[in-house]
């Protein structure tokens, strides 16, 4: 098992060094490309997107691959987590775009029209959570890795023949789609074993009931996470969230590091919760101390080498993102805090304390958000994302007394170095996996 789950590691975090790669490529190419006031609109199309996008998600990722991980899991719950998904994804595509009616502009309507068609495909998610779930994660990467090839020379040729931001719009679009069809493809490529699809009203009724705090708490999420952008773009305009935007974007690339360890270690931190408290905690400690020194990494790299790496990137036009970077990035701390919460909640069903922490965060990045930006500018808005980033990831697991040990986890993963010292062995994913 142990082998099984550190290939999974790896081949996950290969294709997303790739990933990364061809991300950072396609930024560059789209944002001198388009220019600052283009982008703007882009990222604001996408921005506002991403909302409906996590609505769409309804909090069942971490939840349904530790239903099919288990024994009778695919029969009992993949069938059920699909169409729980459709139903979803049709209400959160029309909920974005008639909202969008009301608050949005016609400058931006058929950017994010096109930017959230992707929506309607997420379903097809469910056939990756159940590769995640059997530790088989090289078939589906391989797919995925393959549409950022074809983005990139889609990319190219837009730029070739002169073609406009509605065509970079539709280009993410079908990259994103083709994300969403990985796990399918790779499974009637691979496997070729008929799903037993089955459709149980009882345990749609469960996810139902422990996914809908995450969902709302999911949605809260993404709106502290992108209330910024919006709110940059409505109160400075295009240009300024032109800017905002790719200090969000290279403060959030290495994202991808800890939520990958997290999902992959979930199962076996599932395992080691119901053997014993102790074991929990230990291992979760370590886990978090790894996140947390990968975390202190990245804002120590972007804050000394930020301004280097946004010249050379994109340009002269976008050297004042780099102070805003620097700040922004320092968020990622709470960011890979908040995982130690966020599994414990899925393996004990204790879901209502993500909601209200997410709720808290949301409220306090949206005052922080109108009060700062009016008054400093970008660099209020990337305030406002720490604070709600803390406030939510951090200090909201001592709401609830259950949750102080996880608190304290979180609080010693602020000091991992105190640990690291001591045990030069500690930073090790193995021994996480042990006994395992």
């Amino acid at each position: 098992m142990n082998k099984k789950v550190l290939s999974n590691i790896k081949w996950q975090l290969v294709s997303q060094v790739f990933n990364i790669a061809a991300g950072i490529a396609s930024s560059i190419i789209v944002t001198r490309y388009l220019g600052k006031n283009d982008y703007g609109i882009y990222s604001y199309a996408r921005a506002y997107a991403a909302i409906f996008t996590s609505i769409a998600a309804i909090g069942l990722e971490g939840i349904l691959i530790s239903r099919l991980a288990t024994e009778d899991g695919e029969a009992l719950y993949f069938g059920t987590g699909f169409v729980l998904r459709c139903l979803s994804d049709l209400i959160a595509f029309f909920a974005c775009l008639i909202s969008f009616c009301f608050i949005g502009d016609k400058q931006s309507f058929i950017p994010l029209l096109i930017v959230s068609i992707p929506i309607l495909f997420q379903c097809f998610e469910t056939y990756r959570y159940l590769y995640i779930a059997r530790y088989k994660a090289k078939e589906y990467l391989i797919i995925q890795n393959l549409s950022l090839v074809i983005m990139l020379a889609m990319y190219a040729a837009g730029i070739v023949m002169n073609l406009g931001l509605l065509y970079f719009s539709l280009v993410y679009a079908i990259r994103m789609i083709m994300t969403y069809l990985s796990g399918l493809i790779a499974y009637h490529i691979h496997i070729k074993k008929k799903i037993e699809f089955k459709i149980y009203k009882d345990k749609m009724k469960e996810l139902m009931i422990v996914c809908m705090p995450l969902a709302f708490a999911s949605i809260a999420s993404t709106v502290y996470n992108r209330v910024d952008q919006i709110m940059v773009t409505k109160i400075c305009g295009y240009e300024e969230n032109g800017l905002y935007s790719v200090a969000v974007t290279l403060s959030e690339y290495w994202y991808f590091v800890p939520g990958i360890i997290a999902s992959t270690l979930l199962p076996s931190l599932t395992i080691a919760y119901k053997r014993s408290k102790e074991e929990y905690v230990h291992k979760m400690q370590m886990m978090i101390d790894i996140l947390s020194t990968i975390s202190y990494m990245a804002v120590i790299a972007l804050a000394l080498f930020g301004k280097y790496i946004i010249g050379i990137m994109y340009g002269k036009e976008y050297i004042e993102a780099a102070p805003i970077m620097s700040l922004y990035v320092v968020s990622g701390i709470f960011v890979s805090l908040w995982h130690a919460r966020g599994i414990t909640c899925n393996i004990t069903g204790k879901t209502t304390l993500t909601l209200y922490c997410t709720v808290i965060g949301m409220i306090a990045n949206v005052i922080l958000n109108y009060i700062f930006i009016k008054r400093i500018g970008l660099y209020g808005a990337a305030f406002a994302t720490i604070a709600a980033q803390m406030l939510s990831s951090w200090l909201g697991s001592f709401l609830y007394k259950d949750f102080w040990y996880v608190g304290i986890i979180q609080t010693k993963g602020l000091f991992p170095f105190i640990r690291i010292i001591r045990n030069r062995k500690y930073m090790n994913l193995r021994a996480v996996l042990k006994k395992n």
